[in-house]
């Protein structure tokens, strides 16, 4: 799950923009939405009709090679590691943590590949 503020700094759009356009995607059932305090994350519905699901995977397999998808990758690992590393804990523990994910995140572009298509729905 990616939260509004992860997706807003991929897309460097303003926030109210972003929200509105999950929003949309929700009523649509393209997204699910889970709260956790004061943050909203979206993931892809586990549920998914086959068509969404289809549609999914044609853009995860069509997007893998492109640079920006890659460069999102990178924008959104970088912005999870800080927004880590600004949380409370100790340091031993978010240093951990990096040797432990940030590789992952470097390499892994599936949460980018769900954000392919967006220019279409953003104002």
């Amino acid at each position: 799950p990616l939260s509004v503020t992860d997706i807003q700094s991929v897309l460097e759009l303003p926030q109210p923009v972003v929200s509105k356009h999950l929003a949309y995607l929700q009523k649509s059932g393209l997204v699910e939405r889970c709260r956790s305090g004061k943050r909203v994350f979206y993931s892809a519905p586990t549920n998914q009709p086959p068509e969404v699901a289809l549609l999914i995977d044609h853009l995860r397999r069509c997007g893998s090679g492109m640079a920006t998808l890659r460069q999102d990758a990178e924008v959104l690992g970088r912005t999870k590691v800080a927004s880590f590393r600004g949380s409370t804990g100790s340091q031993r523990s978010r240093d951990q943590h990096d040797e432990t994910h940030i590789h992952n995140v470097e390499y892994n572009s599936q949460p980018a590949s769900g954000l392919v298509g967006s220019d279409g729905f953003i104002d």
